[in-house]
């Protein structure tokens, strides 16, 4: 995440800012509790990923001001190397040693007990601060702003393994692309990528994913390895946005033939990359964040018209996504239908991509 986007407030402690300041600020508004004896400033906009990060960046800096015991893991740490996640988590996660100091058992309150298993879930994954308990040995370990969190590549294994099967290849991709130095950590979604070192890129990426598929090698057996691997074995360094990996992830789960990440068009005034582009067709997609918009949205529509005309000058039909075409399943594949050929659908399902609900839906 980007620390220079970020609006909202610090940490509020009452140690630091007095009880009367906390309960007057709780009373107007201006301050939201996250956890016991953490807050925040209210965001102007509750609910969104720039109040979600604000909760967990609050959330970080109390665990290093207190220096709780655990390592930071999942999508806190990938945060914290600097890179994306599908949806912004206003939880920690943290793993702990299974009799780690201070650690208790789970008291469950009344309403959770007796809610259905899905909806305790939720409930659960809402705690401000969710430990694990698995074994994280020293070297995967690293400190980053005084914090003990997982390395970058026991990340991207935990990420692989634990979350579902669409944030698990956001963060992969995003890690295999800071691993690899496609970018800088908390480089912004939309940024460029040095093409010009696409081979060193691509090499290091192969070697990072290699690192990561001989750890899931040592775990046989073990809950989530079939689908790390799948996930790992399809990140690419390339992925410039969350939406783009969604994209591409929807192709491969549904059957379509893989698309190339940042498809490479020369023109004889530029050389454009698609965000998804099947050469042998002659086809592109390209996803329209609202970020892409950002600072002067007019001058910005023409000049995605004038690349769009010199890619269709060179034979290239695209189609265009939205953010909310990328939360549309059906929607997706109903405008990849109009852009692709059948025969571009006639790939293997690779099913170990697919999230819980979409196996639900295929089992329907």
């Amino acid at each position: 995440m980007l620390e220079g986007m970020r609006t909202a407030g610090q940490l509020r402690r009452r140690a630091d800012d007095g009880d009367l300041a906390i309960e007057g600020g709780l009373l107007d508004g201006h301050l939201v509790r996250v956890k016991r004896n953490v807050y925040v400033d209210a965001p102007a906009s509750p609910g969104t990923w720039l109040a979600r990060a604000s909760q967990h960046d609050a959330l970080v800096e109390a665990v290093r001001r207190d220096g709780d015991d655990g390592v930071v893991a999942l999508e806190s740490a990938v945060m914290l190397h600097g890179g994306r996640v599908w949806e912004t988590t206003s939880s920690l996660h943290l793993v702990v040693g299974y009799h780690s100091e201070g650690l208790r058992a789970v008291h469950f309150s009344e309403h959770i007990r007796d809610l259905g298993p899905a909806a305790r879930r939720r409930a659960l994954r809402s705690r401000p601060v969710i430990r694990h308990c698995w074994p994280v040995d020293d070297d995967d370990v690293v400190i980053i702003d005084g914090l003990r969190v997982t390395s970058l590549a026991r990340t991207m294994e935990d990420c692989a393994r634990f979350l579902p099967a669409d944030a698990a290849m956001v963060a992969v991709d995003s890690l295999l692309a800071i691993g690899s130095g496609a970018c800088a950590p908390g480089e912004r979604d939309g940024a460029g990528r040095p093409w010009d070192r696409a081979e060193e890129i691509n090499t290091a990426a192969n070697v990072l994913r290699a690192e990561v598929a001989q750890r899931l090698k040592d775990r046989p057996r073990q809950r989530g390895v079939r689908r790390a691997r799948a996930v790992i074995a399809a990140g690419s360094p390339w992925s410039q946005s969350a939406y783009e990996t969604e994209l591409r992830r929807l192709c491969l789960v549904n059957g379509v033939v893989p698309p190339m990440p940042q498809m490479p068009v020369r023109t004889p005034w530029a050389t454009y990359f698609i965000d998804l582009g099947w050469w042998g067709l002659r086809k592109g997609a390209e996803v329209d964040g609202d970020v892409k918009l950002e600072g002067d949205p007019e001058a910005e529509l023409e000049r995605r018209a004038a690349r769009d005309l010199d890619v269709h000058d060179m034979g290239i039909d695209l189609a265009h996504f939205t953010t909310e075409d990328v939360r549309d399943p059906a929607r997706v594949m109903e405008k990849l239908g109009v852009l692709l050929p059948p025969s571009a659908f006639t790939a293997v399902p690779a099913e170990s991509l697919r999230t819980p609900w979409e196996r639900r839906s295929v089992e329907w």
